[in-house]
This record gives C-alpha cells, structure tokens and sequence, in this order.
C-alpha cells in the first residue's frame, strides 16, 4: 500500500498535479510553503507534553527504558558541545564499526560509529541504544526495517542529539532529537526530547531520493525517551533541502530550494576485504564552506527557509548519512539469527565510564582506522615523509637500487628464528592458498627453508572465513614470529585489529601475493603494526607514487632548499631532482641523516608550506577510485618471485626451475596473464633453461618427448600444441577438448565435428590412427603432425596453434612431461582428488571397455576401482557425494574440510612424484569431458541468454551439476565457453558500440545441497591471448548493495561468489541492468 501511494505521489509529482501531497522538482522547490511536503500518510499529531509531565513519567510503550534506572549524571554543557561538533568543522567522517558477529554468524548488531575530523582526531560518537532483550530479536527479525534510536555524544560521553528511525518497510524515515533548550531532564534522569528535523526517504525505481524538513521555530514537537513518540503534525515541518542520485551512487549531493548545493554525503570506498565482507562505511559529510559565515550568524535562530547552513540543518545532513548508511549499504543485515551483542549502552552511569575510558565502547576501539592513503596525500608535500611511514614494500633486486629487497626479508626471516628462543614448526608458517602458483612458491620456499634448517609449517587455506578462523588459532601461538601469506592477503587490511593487528609485534607478516589490486593499508598503515606487514613486490608498487603530471610544487621547494646550500642534492637539474626527491621515500630510499635535520630546522624559519587544494584533493579521490576500481589483475607469480630469491642466493636447480614454469604456465593457461605477458617472461626462462640445461642438438624437434639418458632430469624448451593433452589422450579427442578447436569449428554441431573429421584427413590422418592413444600412432604421422598443421590448418582458421612452452625429463622412471600437461594433472588433483566421484577411461577400453560394462572410478584416496556398470556414476551422482569419500565423520562441516584439504595435499605432494602426477592426467581428461559435454549442452539447448552488457548462463540440472558449483570448475567453464564463442558470433553485430563477441559471462551453477548458487563472473576479450581486468568484484559488490542480498566469498577470487536461491533473480537484475 505504501508503495502504492509513494508511486503514485510521484507520478502526480511528475505531471505537475496540484494535489496534497506534493514532490519537487530535481532542480528547485515552490516558493515557501509550510505543511504537506509528505508523500506518506500520517499518524493523529498527539498533544505535546505539558510541563507537569516531566515530573513523573514511567511508562513504557515499547521504547527504552534505560533512563528509568539511573539519575542524570553531571556532564558538559550539551550546546557547546554540538556547536563545537557541527559549526568548528566544514568536513566531518563518520565510520561504522565493524559488527564482527555478523560476518561469521549473522546476527544483526546495535550500531555503532564514530566521528572524527579529515585529520582524524575524535570528535565523538553514534551508539544505538539497546532496549532489552525484545529489541534483539527485533533487530534480528526487521534487520534494516527496524525502529531504533541512536545517541549522539562528544569525546566526553555528553548526548547531544537523538536519532529516532521508526518501522520502515519501503520508505524510510529518520527524526532528529534533542534535549528540550538543550538542557532538560526529568527528576529521574529522563531527557525530554524536542524534534527539530526529519530525513524521509522518498520511493523512485531507479534513484535514490530523499526529502529533508526543518521544523517550523513557533512549533515543539515534546516527547520523553521512554515514551511511544509523537509523529509530528504535517503543518509543523517546511522542506528545506533535498537529494537525488543514481541507482549505485556512492556519492549524495543535497540541493536547497534553490537548487544550489549546500553539502554533500561521500562514501569512500574502504578496501575489498572491508567492502565484501562487512558492512563498514567511512562517510564524508562537507558542508558547503561559503556558508560558513552565515551559518556562525545563524546557529539556531534562523528559520527553515533561509539559506544558511546553521547549526540545525548540519544536524540534519549528520542524520541523513546514517539514514543512507542503513538503507543502502547494510547489506550484511539480512543474515539470519545469533544472540549476544558485543556491547551495551547502559544510563548515565555508562557515560561516565566512556568518559573516563574504563567502558566497552571508547573512544580508542570505537574510531575505525583513518584512511591512511588520505592522511598520507593530505599532509604538506614537503611533510608527508617526516610523519607518515614509508610504504613497506620490497621491489625484485633488479629494482632496489640498493634497497632492501628479496635477500633482505629472507634473511630477517632467518635470524628471526635463530634468535628465538623458542623455536618449533609454529615459529615460521606458510598460509597457502589452493591453487598451483602457490603450491609450487610454498614448494620452493619448503625447500630452502630446509637447506637452512629452519623449522615451518604449511596451513593450506581455502577463503577468507578459513583465513579468519586459521587467525584465531595463531593467535594462541606464543612461538610465532613470521607469518608467509602466499596469494592471499592483497585486498586486506592486514595491519587492522580486525585481522592481524592484536598480534604480537615481534610477529612479522610477508604477504607475496600475484594479485592486484592492493589494500592501501598494507602499504600505508601508521605505527608498528603496519611496518610489520612487508609485501613482496614485483615492481608495480612502486608505479603507485608517480606524481600527478600537472604537479610541480615538490620541484619548486626542492629548488629553494638546494638554493640556501644547507643540503647537498644529486644532480643540477631542479625539476627533475624535484618530482625524484619526491619520490624517494615512498621507494624507501630516503634515509635520516644530517642534511634531513638540517632541513626540518631550516623550515621553522621559511615560510608556510603550501597545502593541497581542494581540486587536488579530489584529484586523489578520483585516482584511488580509479586504481579500485579498474577490477582485479596479476602480476608476477608467486613461484616467479621465490625463484627470483633463490636465484639471489645462488640456489636455483632444474627442480626449482620447473617450479617457477609450472607456476608461470598455470597463469597463461588460466587466463591470469596475457599473451605478451606470458612471452617477456618465457624469453626469461628460456635463458635460465639454457644456463642449467645442456644444448640440445639439431636433430631434436621441439616436441621430442624422449630422454637422453636414464639418469636425464633436464627442462627442455618445446612449443605446445593447443590440443589438450594430446600426448596421453588421442589425437582426435585432444583436438576436440580444445577451446581453441572449438571456436574455430564449432564443435558442439554436427558440422563441426565433420570439419573436424575433414582436416585430419586432408592431413593424411585416418580415423583409426586419430582414435588411439598418440603414443601408438605411427612416428612418421607424428614427426609430421606439426608441419602438416602448418599446411592445412589455416584453412580452417587455426593459424595460433602453438605457444612457446617447456618440458621436463624424468630419465627412464618416465616419460617427459609438458609443463602444460602438468598443470592440467595438478589442477585435477586439487579440484577433485576427493570431494567428487568421476568415472575415467582406461587406456584400451575405449571401446570395449564400455561394450562389456568396464570402467574405473576414480577415488579420493587416488587409487582407481574397477566397475562392471555401464551406467556413468556421473549420473547417479547426489549432492552428497561433493563432501568425498571415505570419512567416517558424521558432522557435513569437518568432512567439506577434509576432502579439500585431503586434495591440496594430494596436489603438493605430486609436485614432486611423477607416478601420481602422471596417474592424474586420467583425472583431467575426465574432467575436461565433464566441460564439453556440459558446455555444449548449454550452447546446444540455447541457455545462454544475451543481455545488454552480459551473457548469462544458469545451471540447475544435469549428470554434472555435482561438478560445477565447485569454483574452479565453474571457471574453467565459463573461460571453455568464451573462446568458444568468441569467433562464432561475427564481430561486426553490434547493439550501439557493444560488441556482441566480447560480453562478459555470467555463469551460476545451483548447490542443491545448501540451496544456494556459485557465481561466477568473466571477462571476453575479442582476441585470443588477451586479458582484460575483472570488474565483477565491485560489480557484484554494487549488486549487492542495491539488492540488499548477502554473498559470501568461498575462495579468494573476488570475481566468485556464493548467494541464496531465492535472491539470484534480482541480484542479476540488477547486476545486468
């Protein structure tokens, strides 16, 4: 119903239809006019409260009863207090805590935030108040929808204002209270409100709109804080400003009946681990400083329909912040029921306590973290480097320049554990995350911890809930002193108390993570908790101190300090030796010495430092803003960066070396990396292989797969087909498993395959020999497989069939091994070593195999057993069998945990076993048999559904489901899906400038075992080779918050995500409006 009316007094709004409930224009309001500004019906005004009714009042209608406990405890005068809050300061911040409770469990917290200044001293605080046991399981019941009040207090603990939030299901409303001529208590310690101002939400489909009053000043609306509370009558309030945003703004600008700005409401955006999993929000609320002087004139005496910005309209606009925070960016306050809460807001005995600092909530726990980034920009450019830290980043040794680097932050690894005296495994440990770049770096760090004898420990850890949980349990260990977070880390706030900053500080935190982009706070984090975090760079941090291009005021100070001669400077140039001074320290480069002492003391006595403006303010606003969201990246891998420290060390040999390709391989072939990116890196490997490797002469071609000799462990460089495993699968199927086949051929038609057909043959292939193993083909078809390619293929469009890649030799114990066949076995080894059961073909059962009911199962344990139905298990499978094989444990909790962790260490463990490596490429091809039979269903079946900015795809039934809400494998899908159709839709059909070919996808896959679906989002490129930054984490992120639906994270890709059944159809709505 009140939709209804909210809708209709907007289309009457619209058409300009005099009626009694108005609505404005965007641009400007009607001349003054008092009473119906509401597009909602209103309650009978209530009389106010006579004065007789302070005396003794006791009545509850629902409301708080907290003041009845307690008299009035003495405190600061309340005006003063709110005067020096709202008219001393142009710019107030307010940040939400952090309601820990409901990020592991669901349950709905009383509210609390902080204030403080743009330099970040506190200036107070926003509780909402608790109001027994009733009130918890309203919270938890209406979540945002519920009626609450809020206090507002200064540093000292002395309310200043109230904020009264009724019931709201569509529309929201918000009063502004405060104490009776600012100074009124009933004799039990009662205050006796006055509302003075109103926030109401006003309804639009698409834009987020609100509608701010002022009470008229001859009128009181009176009330006690224990009572039900009046609604005010429609002739006491007038508008005197309003607001109108966008669907995803993040940015709320408030217009008086001018039309003319008065201030303005800027949520910033805190990092992809505070974003994602909590519903902390840091609020920039400026006040238009034009105003200023009319507002100091005008502090409460003016009325609602003058300009200034006086002290009650400031009041008002600190409100609406907490409005905008409740109604689009709570999105984490639907999760479902807990009990508890982490504070209590008791009487006036509770203030005292915060005052003196001895209650739960003060001031040192209740201010989130300042924005580090933001202080470091905002200080005097000549000043930034003697009070803020510089970033705690080590560049590659090619880069340092005499910096600390790789060798640095290993050693301090090493003396921190020869110095400690008690020293055990969980003095040094390897957070690791799943997947093969980290395996392979955790490898290779494993092994010079070994030649070092230093005693460590390997935690595998699946997503930042296990990263959470594996923190509590740390925090226990007394003996701990370095933590290695491998590709994991990157987007959190590290350094925070939420995280790791309650450690001990003798606890150091090396974070080598390939991911982009980086929290801030890891780089800038004042004090020792954030020096202890040492990020392991490749280079691209550095990239994030350019100054601006139009910035040379850092040039023109260092030109007048090398023109008094104090201080000796490198090189003449001034402008030049300027912007590098500059740069200096965010590198680390700039030390203290006694020309840096002379300088501080020489600039007592120059004249004031030039501060930035406010256009270069916003100028860093827009640059953070857009290094967040350009979407995620990669950068150097993991092992790439311990290779690079082993070769420091002068330890490299051919088994860290294979690492490091594998680590390299498993980027390219997973679409992390580009073409060329992969290919400046090869060169660099190809000469390492040349360097440990002896020449190999001209008679080898660059896909021979033999060793030399029994005792041959060489890396050889080879050039790999893009047929998926085609050297242990046959030709034909290996050609119809690749992606790349796919798209030129279409594969999943009749047609396709036909073409398919007819190219093995116009390359003198039959069909028998395309259909048994490769290894027992003739070998003079395989000497000439690839010149025969290179003749006919390019007349079906393959002309990129190839890629520069390596192998590895086992001697005699094996045949050599591509690195591309050895990602692929290790990727199936850590999907589905156990957690799944997959039927995989034996070699010579291809066909009888499957006439006599033969098979073998592959199980969790990584041993196979035989089968003698000639039904596919993939068909019978449940969703019970996704939580493995062979636990005895009852609980569904520690068997998810068992099978995933059972498959990391399967994977680890084949890094450096041959036989298990070789015996998962079954696994694989199996694996890849699930993705085109599923892929060319749904292309088959015509699934995929084309939007305007995306194509989506969601998979509610079939033999595979089992298999695909797995993260990895819905991954592996959607990339199998995108070249697949990239050249089969014609570039040239366009809707306006889209090009249809390179539309992200959108696929989501039903678990029907925890009635939720996985998410995950893609981006095309139109070329093949060519990667593009994912934007999905802050584009689900804006889908969330404009659904208010919860998503979880179950890995530590921010482009995958986990949400309620029942809340996908909006969230993609939205998602691809």
């Amino acid at each position: 119903m009140n939709l209804a009316r909210s809708f209709l007094g907007y289309r009457l709004g619209s058409l300009n239809i005099p009626s009694a409930n108005r609505s404005y224009a965007l641009s400007r309001f009607p001349q003054k006019l008092t009473g119906a500004g509401r597009i909602r019906d209103r309650a009978q005004p209530q009389a106010p409260p006579t004065s007789n009714h302070w005396a003794g009042s006791s009545s509850s209608h629902g409301e708080s009863n907290i003041w009845k406990t307690a008299q009035r405890p003495a405190m600061s005068d309340p005006h003063l207090g709110l005067t020096r809050l709202l008219l001393d300061n142009n710019t107030l911040v307010i940040e939400r805590q952090i309601e820990m409770l409901n990020i592991f469990v669901g349950f709905e917290q009383a509210n609390k935030y902080a204030i403080h200044n743009e330099a970040g001293d506190s200036l107070g605080f926003i509780v909402e108040e608790q109001q027994g046991f009733f009130s918890v399981l309203r919270r938890q019941a209406f979540a945002t929808h519920r009626p609450f009040r809020a206090v507002i207090m200064d540093v000292h603990g002395t309310p200043l204002l109230w904020l009264r939030r009724p019931f709201a299901w569509i529309n929201s409303r918000m009063y502004v209270q405060r104490l009776q001529d600012y100074d009124s208590y009933t004799p039990e310690g009662e205050p006796a409100l006055d509302t003075f101002a109103e926030v109401q939400q006003v309804w639009h489909p698409w834009r987020r709109r609100y509608d701010l009053f002022m009470r008229e000043k001859t009128n009181r609306v009176l009330s006690l804080a224990s009572e039900s509370q009046p609604e005010p009558p429609l002739t006491t309030f007038t508008q005197v400003g309003q607001v109108d945003s966008g669907l995803l703004a993040w940015r709320f600008a408030i217009n008086d009946e001018t039309g003319r700005e008065i201030g303005s409401i800027d949520r910033a955006f805190r990092g992809f681990g505070r974003e994602i999993f909590t519903d902390t929000g840091r609020y920039s609320i400026m006040f238009d400083p034009h105003l200023e002087d009319q507002a100091l004139s005008h502090t409460t005496a003016s009325s609602p329909g003058t300009g200034s910005l006086n002290l009650d309209r400031r009041a008002l606009l600190l409100a609406l912040a907490v409005n905008i925070d409740f109604d689009y960016f709570s999105r984490h306050s639907h999760s479902g029921p807990e009990v508890g809460d982490f504070y209590t807001l008791e009487a006036g005995t509770k203030y005292l306590d915060i005052r003196a600092g001895h209650g739960e909530i003060t001031c040192n726990n209740v201010c989130a973290i300042r924005d580090a980034v933001a202080t470091f920009l905002l200080l005097p450019k000549s000043d930034r480097f003697a009070t803020t830290r510089p970033a705690m980043y080590i560049p590659p040794p090619h880069l340092a320049q005499g910096k600390k680097s790789y060798t640095n932050a290993y050693n301090d690894i090493l003396s921190a554990f020869r110095r400690s005296p008690q020293t055990s495994a969980s003095s040094v440990i390897l957070l690791v995350a799943p997947d093969v770049d980290s395996l392979c770096a955790a490898r290779m760090l494993a092994s010079l911890f070994k030649q070092d004898d230093v005693l460590y420990r390997i935690i595998p850890v699946s997503s930042v809930q296990e990263l959470q949980s594996v923190k509590d349990e740390l925090a226990t260990y007394a003996e701990l002193h370095t933590l290695l977070l491998v590709n994991m880390g990157n987007f959190i706030d590290l350094p925070t108390p939420e995280w790791f900053g309650e450690f001990d500080l003798g606890v150091s935190i090396h974070v080598i993570d390939s991911s982009r982009p980086r929290s801030m706070a890891n780089l800038f984090y004042p004090g020792e908790n954030g020096e202890r975090v040492v990020l392991w760079d490749d280079g691209d941090a550095g990239k994030l101190f350019e100054p601006l291009p139009d910035s040379d005021d850092d040039s023109e100070s260092e030109d007048e300090l090398s023109d008094e001669g104090d201080v000796e400077e490198d090189g003449e140039d001034g402008e030049e030796d300027g912007e590098d001074d500059d740069a200096r320290p965010a590198n680390g480069k700039r030390k203290s010495t006694d020309g840096n002492g002379k300088a501080r003391k020489r600039r007592k006595t120059q004249k004031p430092v030039y501060r930035v403006t406010r256009d270069e303010v916003y100028q860093y606003k827009q640059k953070l803003n857009k290094y967040y969201y350009a979407g995620t990246s990669y950068g150097q891998s993991a092992a790439s960066t311990i290779y690079i420290l082993a070769t420091v060390l002068e330890r490299v040999d051919n088994d860290l070396l294979w690492l490091a390709i594998l680590g390299l391989t498993f980027q390219y072939t997973t679409a992390r990396i580009s073409r060329d990116t992969y290919e400046q890196q090869h060169t660099v490997y190809h000469d390492e292989v040349s360097r440990l490797n002896p020449i190999f002469s001209n008679t080898e071609t660059s896909h021979s797969l033999n060793s030399l000799n029994p005792d041959d462990l060489s890396v050889r460089p080879t050039d790999e087909l893009r047929f998926m495993l085609f050297r242990h699968w046959n030709l034909y199927d290996a050609m119809y498993h690749s992606s790349y086949v796919a798209s030129k051929l279409g594969i999943w038609k009749e047609k396709g395959r036909k073409r398919l057909t007819g190219l093995l043959a116009k390359m003198g292939f039959s069909i028998p020999q395309t259909q048994q193993p490769y290894s027992h083909m003739d070998m003079d078809l395989k000497r000439a497989l690839v010149k025969k390619l290179d003749d006919v293929a390019p007349e079906y469009g393959l002309v990129e069939l190839s890629y520069p890649s390596f192998m590895r030799c086992y001697g005699y114990h094996s045949q050599p091994l591509s690195a591309a066949d050895a990602v692929e076995s290790i990727n199936a080894l850590m999907d589905f070593a156990g957690g799944a059961r997959l039927e995989i073909e034996m070699e010579g059962h291809r066909h009888g195999g499957e006439w006599f009911g033969g098979g073998k199962l592959w199980e969790a344990v990584g041993y196979e057993k035989e089968i003698t139905s000639a039904k596919s298990t993939m068909g019978t499978n449940g969703p019970e069998n996704a939580q493995g094989n062979g636990n005895d444990d009852g609980d569904d909790e520690p068997v998810a945990l068992e099978w995933w962790k059972k498959n990391f260490w399967s994977a680890y463990d084949s890094l450096t076993d041959i036989k298990r490596l070789r015996e998962a490429l079954r696994l694989a091809m199996a694996i890849h048999k699930s993705i085109i039979r599923q892929g060319t269903s749904i292309i088959d079946k015509q699934d995929i559904r084309t939007m305007r900015n995306h194509r989506v795809v969601v998979l509610t039934q079939g033999p595979d489901l089992v298999l695909f809400h797995h993260p990895g494998m819905l991954t592996r899908l959607a990339l199998w899906l995108i070249d697949a159709l990239r050249d089969r839709i014609p570039a040239t059909v366009a809707v306006g400038r889209n090009k249809r070919r390179d539309l992200p996808f959108i696929v989501a896959c039903l678990n029907e075992s925890k009635g939720t679906y996985v998410v995950a989002g893609i981006m095309a490129s139109p070329e093949f080779g060519d990667v593009r930054r994912n934007t999905f984490a802050t584009n689900f992120l804006n889908a969330s918050q404009a659904t208010n639906t919860s998503i979880q994270h179950t890995s530590f890709n921010t482009n995958i995500v986990e949400i309620d059944e029942k809340d996908l159809k909006p969230f993609l709505e939205v998602l691809c409006a």
